[in-house]
């Protein structure tokens, strides 16, 4: 089995060298938007619950974001995880802008 030596910036969603990628407050920034993360301010500004019967949402949030980027606005999505009752596995994520 073969580990995948590339990664995914969280703010602009472009693949790099895992070494090129730093993981601050889980996620993972190139150079440029580690700079970005560590000198803005954020805010969540949507919220949403993702199952495995309910994935739609997941799209909606992908959605804003990539709007974002097409506006020039740093955004991320950062994703917590969390088992029910039935033992389904629930995401909750929440996207993230810059204020101002």
């Amino acid at each position: 089995m073969s580990v995948s030596e590339k990664g995914v910036c969280s703010i602009c969603d472009e693949v790099f060298n895992d070494s090129d990628l730093t993981e601050i407050d889980d996620l993972f920034l190139c150079a440029k938007d580690l700079e970005i993360y560590k000198n803005n301010e954020w805010e969540a500004i949507k919220s949403t619950t993702v199952s495995d019967s309910n994935m739609k949402d997941a799209l909606i949030l992908q959605d804003m974001k990539d709007e974002f980027k097409k506006q020039g606005k740093p955004s991320y999505i950062k994703s917590t995880y969390n088992q029910s009752d039935t033992g389904e596995i629930i995401t909750i994520s929440d996207l993230y802008i810059t204020k101002g």
